[in-house]
């Protein structure tokens, strides 16, 4: 199926996914396209943020369904 991920660049690219696909496979193919790594990332559906674990079918994302959204999770450093 696909689906469609806003990225924090805004842009929003479409990813071809099974159901039983888990949100931590999804975030190894957005490290690959960002160069940040999956634990640097974060997806949000629908408001709510999905956990590693989760499948797209249990966390109920389906083609044509709203965007993901992804974010960054970058640590600050020192100067």
């Amino acid at each position: 199926m696909l689906i469609q991920v806003k990225l924090v660049d805004g842009m929003t690219s479409e990813f071809d996914v099974e159901e039983t696909t888990t949100v931590f496979a999804l975030k190894e193919r957005l490290a690959e396209a960002t160069g940040l790594t999956p634990e640097q990332l974060g997806l949000v559906f629908k408001g709510a943020a999905l956990k590693d674990d989760q499948t797209m079918s249990s966390a109920n994302i389906k083609t044509g369904g709203p965007p993901l959204y992804m974010v960054a999770q970058l640590r600050g450093g020192q100067w």
